[in-house]
Parts: structure tokens; C-alpha cells; sequence
């Protein structure tokens, strides 16, 4: 699970980013790191997502629901990252292994189905990894659009907030 969220954290700073330093060991605050440029970048998420494809065979891990990590959500995240490279066969490959997986998922048919799955309580078939925090009583899906006229939603932002957005 580490090594996924560690590729997923890294997947989000070079597309936006491009190379970034890449900090494997740990260091501390004095150190200097040096940007590593975005193809050694790129082969660190691979390396990260092969790390975590073994740690989850070999604890027989599946799918078992989007809030969590499971060989699927690595595949998918790995489609993505090959994609970025510009290695499209193979990025086609890896989101064929996902369709195909045991656990049943496939692409939304229409606008509304593929809408879906970003509403609480989704049973989308297209969903296969979401950012979400397990409470007793439901899931906090940290994706989800802000409410800002009800009071009771989650993550509603505070009224000084919304009053010093634009000053």
C-alpha cells in the first residue's frame, strides 16, 4: 500500500511538475537534493508500482472495495503513468488487465452512468480506486464537490474562508 500511495504521490508531481527530486531513503532537513529529470522519475513509479504488484500477491490481496489499494488500482495507476510516457500498447494492456480482473469492472455506457460514480454510495463498475476515509457510518470521499449551502456537509467551508477568498 505504501509503495502505491508513495507512486501515486510521485505520479501527481511530475505531470505537473515534470522531473522532481526523488527521495527514497530517509534524509534529513539539512540534506540537498538534486531534481532528478522526468524519465528517472517515470522509471521510479514503475519501479514503486512493480514493488507494490508483488507486496499484494504475496499477501493475496484482491479487490475488495475502491477504498482500497488493490492489484486493480495498481494497474489502472500504471496505465496512467504509461500513458504520460507516451507508451500507449502498453498503457492499453494494463487497463485491459483491470476490465478483465475478477472483479467485474467495466466502462460506463453513458454520461449518466460515468457521472455516477462520483455521487456517495456509487456502485459504478468504472470505479476501481477513490481517495476516501472509512467512517463507522459511511465514507468520507474526499473528491467529492463542496456543499457550501448546507452546514452539515463534511468539508463545508468556514464563512471567513468564503469571506476572504477574494480580498
Amino acid at each position: 500500500v505504501g509503495y502505491f500511495f508513495r507512486s501515486y504521490v510521485y505520479y501527481n508531481l511530475v505531470t505537473r511538475y515534470g522531473g522532481v527530486p526523488i527521495i527514497d531513503t530517509p534524509t534529513n532537513l539539512d540534506a540537498s537534493v538534486t531534481r532528478a529529470d522526468e524519465a528517472q522519475v517515470w522509471k521510479f513509479i514503475g519501479e514503486d508500482l512493480d514493488r507494490a504488484d508483488a507486496a499484494l500477491a504475496a499477501a493475496n490481496i484482491t479487490f475488495k472495495s475502491y477504498a482500497y489499494v488493490s492489484p486493480e488500482a495498481v494497474s489502472l495507476l500504471r496505465a496512467r503513468t504509461l500513458l504520460w510516457e507516451g507508451k500507449y500498447l502498453e498503457a492499453v494492456m494494463a487497463a485491459d488487465k483491470v476490465i478483465s480482473s475478477a472483479a467485474g469492472f467495466k466502462l460506463s455506457e453513458t454520461a449518466d452512468d460515468w457521472a455516477g460514480m462520483f455521487i456517495n454510495g456509487s456502485s459504478s463498475k468504472e470505479l476501481v480506486f477513490a481517495p476516501v476515509n472509512i467512517r463507522s457510518t459511511d465514507y468520507i470521499r474526499l473528491f467529492e464537490k463542496v456543499n457550501d449551502t448546507d452546514g452539515s456537509f463534511n468539508y463545508s467551508p468556514t464563512a471567513a474562508l468564503y469571506g476572504g477568498l477574494f480580498a
